[in-house]
């Protein structure tokens, strides 16, 4: 009730040659955009633009649906009509319809074999014994693997520097200069520092 009555509102703000291509669209939905502009009196570019526009494409579709609908009853007559002459094509459809005719025929085939499992009881014959069950490691005894991530390396490189300079600072040794070292001088640097440890120890 309400959608008709919302539907007349529409038709009341809307032009008369918009109600006129609307009530032609219903009974012609198929019709060409110009044969519509020419009936309504308008040009074919505003069709266009009509049908373009939600509420115009809504409420023809309400529209041709409720003739749709009313049309329907008619349409069953004649197939019941057809179908009482021995068209079996229409029958098929009116009993569809009605819900008398069902499409899907389910067929379940089962092989020998599930037969045979269905009808033949299967009992065990064996026992588990304790000592031969395979042993679950715990949570505890499963090592865990530590991924470290390029921010841990980098704290773990400046804990170590840290670690070395106290030492060197503890037996009097100067640091090593910032920046990168190769691996000579890294290896003279910690030989003098370990010769340094050893005299102080």
């Amino acid at each position: 009730m309400f959608k008709i009555l919302s539907f007349y509102m529409d038709l009341t703000r809307w032009k008369p040659q918009k109600v006129l291509a609307l009530e032609y669209l219903i009974d012609n939905p198929t019709a060409p955009q110009q044969e519509v502009a020419d009936h309504a009196g308008v040009a074919q570019g505003t069709i266009s633009n009509w049908y373009k526009e939600p509420g115009f494409v809504e409420t023809f579709y309400d529209r041709y649906m409720v003739l749709y609908n009313s049309r329907l009853p008619s349409v069953l007559d004649a197939m019941v009509r057809e179908a009482e002459t021995g068209n079996v094509q229409a029958g098929r459809l009116v009993l569809e319809h009605s819900g008398k005719l069902q499409k899907n025929i389910v067929i379940k085939h089962e092989s020998p074999f599930e037969r045979f499992l269905k009808s033949t009881p299967i009992e065990a014959d064996y026992e588990v014994v304790e000592s031969e069950k395979p042993k679950t490691p715990s949570f505890t005894e499963q090592p865990l693997r530590v991924f470290k991530t390029g921010r841990d390396k980098k704290l773990e490189k400046r804990r170590e520097a840290y670690k070395l300079r106290k030492r060197a600072n503890a037996v009097g040794l100067k640091p090593m200069g910032v920046g990168r070292h190769n691996k000579s001088e890294y290896n003279e640097w910690t030989k003098e520092l370990e010769k340094r440890e050893a005299l102080n120890g």
